[in-house]
């Protein structure tokens, strides 16, 4: 009798709970949250890219607490993953270099971002 095994898929993208929550009680569902693709895996969060729900561009990168994470489901997991085709370039501090539709775009950490809108009103 041959043994089968039933590895559990690793997901690539994911929702952040915190913003699912504010969508939910805030403005009563109405609007999407953001799409997150999870560039990598640590012990206590994740660093994630942050996608507009709709066209999927990528806004910026950030690290999100484990708790924050609320797993997509498989079959939304795969249809994004093979629309996107993601894949990681680069992860530098305050960038990533990332291939999404087979296009190469650098996006900003949210760091990165806040610091140069504090600048500018200054």
């Amino acid at each position: 009798m041959e043994a089968t095994q039933h590895a559990q898929r690793i997901h690539d993208f994911c929702l952040n709970r915190r913003e699912v929550e504010e969508i939910h009680e805030k403005i009563q569902d109405f609007g999407r949250p953001n799409v997150c693709f999870i560039v990598r895996r640590y012990e206590k969060f994740y660093l994630l890219l942050y996608l507009d729900p709709v066209d999927y561009y990528a806004y910026f990168f950030d690290k999100t607490p484990l708790e924050d994470i609320m797993e997509m489901d498989d079959e939304d997991d795969e249809d994004l993953f093979q629309r996107l085709q993601p894949k990681v370039i680069e992860v530098l501090t305050n960038q990533i270099t990332i291939s999404l539709r087979n296009r190469v775009i650098k996006v900003p950490s949210k760091e990165y971002i806040r610091s140069l809108a504090s600048r500018k009103k200054c």
